[in-house]
Formats: C-alpha cells, sequence, structure tokens
C-alpha cells in the first residue's frame, strides 16, 4: 500500500474520457474475493449529462478504496446489506456519492478517518489504516473535495465532487449540438 501510495504521488496525471459504469463495475468485479462480497449488494446509476474527463488510474484508486471499505465494514447482522454509488456528472464536475448500511463511524472518529493509519477503536478487519487516507490525498491531487457523514449501526454515506477535466473547445462544441439539438 505505501509503495502504491508513493507511485500515485509521484505519478503524472493523464486525463482521458472514462466510462464510470465500466470502471464501478470493474472495481467490483476485482473486489468480488473479498471476504464477505459476495453478500453486499451493489446498486449503480449514473447519470451523465456530459462525458467525465479524469485520470482513470487515480479515479479507480478511490473506488478502490471506498468499496473494499463497504465490503470490510459491513454490519454482520444485516439481511441485506448494500452499497448503493451514484454518479452526476455535468460540464464541471461528477459527484460520486457511496452509500452503505454498514458498521458506521463514531462522531469522534470522523475527524480522523483520512489520517494516515488510522483505524477505529472498534475496527475488526485487518488493515494498515492508508485506505481512506489515500483516498483523500488522491482527491486532493485531483483537485476536488470529500464528504462524510455516518452513524454507527446505519452506515456511511461518502460524496466526492471532482472537477471535470474536459477540453474548453470539445465541451463548447458539445453544448453547441445540444442546444441545435433542442
Amino acid at each position: 500500500m505505501m509503495v502504491d501510495l508513493t507511485r500515485r504521488k509521484k505519478q503524472k496525471l493523464v486525463f482521458v474520457e472514462i466510462d464510470i459504469r465500466k470502471l464501478i463495475n470493474d472495481t467490483i468485479e476485482s473486489l468480488s474475493r473479498l471476504d464477505g462480497a459476495y453478500r453486499l449488494k451493489f446498486n449503480v446509476e449514473v447519470e451523465e449529462k456530459f462525458p467525465f474527463f479524469c485520470d482513470e488510474t487515480q479515479l479507480s484508486g478511490i473506488c478502490e478504496n471506498i468499496i473494499s471499505n463497504a465490503i470490510k465494514h459491513q454490519h454482520a447482522y444485516e439481511t441485506s446489506p448494500k452499497l448503493d454509488i451514484s454518479v452526476l456528472v455535468n460540464d464541471t464536475k461528477a459527484t460520486f456519492t457511496f452509500r452503505d448500511n454498514g458498521v458506521g463511524i463514531p462522531k469522534e472518529e470522523l475527524s480522523k478517518i483520512f489520517d494516515m493509519f488510522f483505524r477505529g477503536e472498534k475496527t475488526r478487519t485487518d488493515g494498515a489504516g492508508l485506505g481512506l487516507y489515500v483516498v483523500k490525498e488522491i482527491v486532493k491531487k485531483l483537485k476536488g473535495k470529500i464528504y462524510v457523514d455516518s452513524e454507527v449501526g446505519e452506515g456511511s454515506q461518502f460524496v466526492i465532487e471532482l472537477p471535470n477535466k474536459i477540453d474548453p473547445d470539445f465541451l463548447r462544441k458539445l453544448k453547441r449540438l445540444k442546444n441545435d439539438a433542442d
């Protein structure tokens, strides 16, 4: 994980058009071997008003860490554990919302969850405490924002806003085409 973090920090950003649904589904598939992944129901909704341009490697790192946390921290007694993922893309940004019904995070720990090596008092999984730190660092590198809300026993919600790095000339052409079609 530390090697991955160092590599990500040094890596030059390359902005390409992202197939968000495919990236999320591929991430879910790649994590399907984690303990308990088979129990979690994934609901993915993507609304793209414009194409989304971002660094695919960095975005993949965000999704991988958030989704793996939802798998690892699902509520053991929940009969229908789930992770709802919704994405809304417009011409300036993409808003990713990850909402689970897992164990939740105590209020007194919320301010620390993005700290390097932080692991919650009642964390019952293995891990170095780097996942959410990596997410925060990637979001910062992409000049985005991250918000979290959580309730113990109810679950957590992470909202990540990332700028859409769509080429301005391409965007103007798209807007012109949309206006002509209306």
